[in-house]
């Protein structure tokens, strides 16, 4: 026994560290939003995560707030009791004006990699999110949820557009999350400023927090003035007291693609320009209703009301003021066109090479192109032209692009050419749409926090939305779009003034479930900090060993008796 005592003997296990130190996270999320009572999970959390910063400021600790919206960010980085107002000032300011919750997802992946730079200095610093979501694995982050079993959703997710023989038929993807509930969803469709609106409505049970699709087939109207062939808005909607209403409704745009009009002039048209144009026009479907009109050499050629000229052998007079032109081997150019041509020239085999890099020779293979007669462009040294082509070191293909004059120059025909046989030839009229004549953008549905490039076709470029209104005086121009609704583009172009057109901006899919559950947290690599403690095992024997002698005294005494 005192050879035991000699060891000191001990048991040895592991206790989990702790710290004064809290890295507080709050989701500022869509679902975020979501209410009960008149509160919202956003003010719960602040409310909450304030109370745990002061209580532990009160103990001495240090406190990190990390804002975790679209980009997360630090609001305090550990500060201390010294600066307890600070802190108090800074949660209060989150719940001030509109508020700070985003209408899109949250940055929780890049909230958990600030809230590690911290615990890199103190790894016994506690982290904790705050948030309505649920975490089945979270690592090593306490997660607090803010979320109220009462709270319940209606989510109008998607609305989608298609043709069944020569009507529209609209699906829309619906849910209902967090109750069991029978909905009135109700369809508004907008034609145009002339004809009354169709108006259509139905009902559906939702359930399990499944997405539902449910259909207006307005071909099936018994009203043939209820059968939709195009239109210029689309609202879905219901009128539900839930949790959480920014995606109670949803408006889609693009019923109704603008016409581009399309004059091909020629003195001896080809089959090679309206192949191009059909293989263009099917390819543009989506987004332009694309109209030609072939004019031969015989009939006078328009000089304005198209987008598009192009003119083939011989040129107009003067230029049209109102759309692209595109001169095609002209014997001479308009009066108003600041270029020279050279005399013809001609020879066994040219092959093209590339002048300035340009969006307009897009995927062209120069090489694969062989011109047998040409003349050149003299564009001096003013020009606003940009060689783009070069046949023998000589320019044969020039563009100019302002926000008055847009034309093209190919100073060589088609029929001593061999690239109508090539995919270039296609090629090359489908660059000068979408240099010429872009749209404005490319989709007519959004997430919030997605950017959008928007491109002009004119000028005076306006977009209107909700809490924006701007001038763009450059494109292309992208900007995140930050807020749900509609917003609508104006621009002048050539031939149009007061171009509008609208697009929709929606709450992410996930953030209207709002009794989503994460498997796991990602990126969360923070670890609970673990250390050895050891318990003195020297008390215990020594009793042993007292009441061991005590018992041999009392043997010893038994043995004198």
């Amino acid at each position: 026994m005192c050879a035991f005592l000699l060891a000191k003997p001990a048991v040895k296990h592991d206790v989990a560290g702790s710290s004064a130190e809290k890295i507080i996270i709050i989701d500022a999320s869509a679902s975020m939003l979501a209410s009960y009572n008149q509160e919202t999970r956003f003010e719960r959390a602040v409310f909450e995560a304030k109370s745990l910063a002061e209580s532990t400021l009160d103990k001495g600790g240090e406190v990190t707030l990390i804002l975790a919206d679209d980009s997360a960010d630090f609001i305090v980085e550990r500060i201390g009791a010294d600066k307890k107002l600070e802190v108090s000032t800074a949660f209060d300011d989150l719940l001030k004006g509109e508020g700070t919750c985003t209408y899109g997802s949250a940055d929780i992946d890049g909230a958990i990699v600030l809230a590690e730079s911290i615990t890199v200095a103190n790894p016994l610093a506690e982290v904790l999110l705050f948030t309505g979501k649920k975490y089945l694995n979270p690592g090593g982050v306490t997660v607090v949820d803010v979320a109220r079993p009462e709270e319940w959703n209606v989510a109008i997710h998607n609305v989608r557009a298609t043709m069944d023989e020569g009507y529209y038929t609209y699906a829309v993807d619906i849910a209902c999350y967090g109750m069991d509930k029978q909905v009135q969803v109700n369809c508004y469709i907008e034609i145009d400023e002339y004809t009354d609106p169709v108006q259509m409505g139905k009902v559906v049970k939702l359930n399990d927090d499944i997405v539902h699709t449910i259909e207006f087939k307005t071909g099936a109207a018994d009203n043939v003035k209820d059968r939709v062939s195009e239109f210029t808005s689309v609202r879905i909607s219901v009128q539900e007291n839930d949790s959480f209403q920014e995606d109670n409704s949803f408006v889609l745009y693009g019923g109704m693609k603008p016409t581009l009009k399309i004059q091909y002039y020629s003195a001896k048209p080809n089959t090679f320009f309206s192949a191009a144009f059909m293989i263009v026009a099917s390819s543009l479907s989506s987004r332009w209703d694309i109209d030609i009109d072939e004019v031969r050499g015989d009939s006078p050629a328009a000089i304005s009301g198209y987008d598009f000229y192009v003119y083939e052998d011989k040129a107009p007079a003067t230029l049209p003021k109102d759309g692209v032109v595109f001169l095609v081997n002209p014997s001479a150019l308009p009066a108003d066109v600041e270029a020279r041509l050279s005399e013809p020239k001609t020879g066994e085999k040219f092959t093209l090479a590339p002048g300035v890099p340009h969006e307009l020779m897009n995927f062209i293979n120069f090489g694969n192109i062989i011109v047998s007669n040409y003349r050149a462009i003299n564009i001096g040294g003013q020009s606003d032209f940009e060689p783009i082509m070069y046949c023998a070191g000589e320019p044969v293909f020039v563009a100019k692009n302002t926000p008055d004059s847009k034309i093209a120059i190919m100073s060589f025909s088609v029929n001593y050419s061999d690239i109508s046989m090539q995919w270039e030839f296609p090629g090359l009229i489908y660059n000068m749409f979408e240099f010429y004549l872009p749209s404005t953008f490319t989709k007519y549905v959004f997430n919030v926090n997605e950017s959008i490039t928007l491109k002009a076709r004119g000028t005076n470029l306006k977009i209107k939305g909700v809490n924006l209104e701007q001038n763009i005086s450059e494109t292309p121009y992208t900007m995140i779009l930050k807020k749900v609704g509609t917003y609508t583009t104006t621009q002048d172009t050539l031939l149009m003034r007061d171009v509008r057109e609208s697009f929709y901006v929606k709450v992410p899919d996930d953030e209207s479930n709002i009794k989503i559950v994460i498997d796991v947290l990602q990126n969360s690599v923070i670890k609970t900090i673990v250390s050895d403690t050891f318990d003195d095992l020297l008390l215990y024997f020594a009793i042993v060993l007292v009441t061991l002698l005590f018992a041999e005294w009392w043997l010893q005494s038994r043995t004198r008796i």
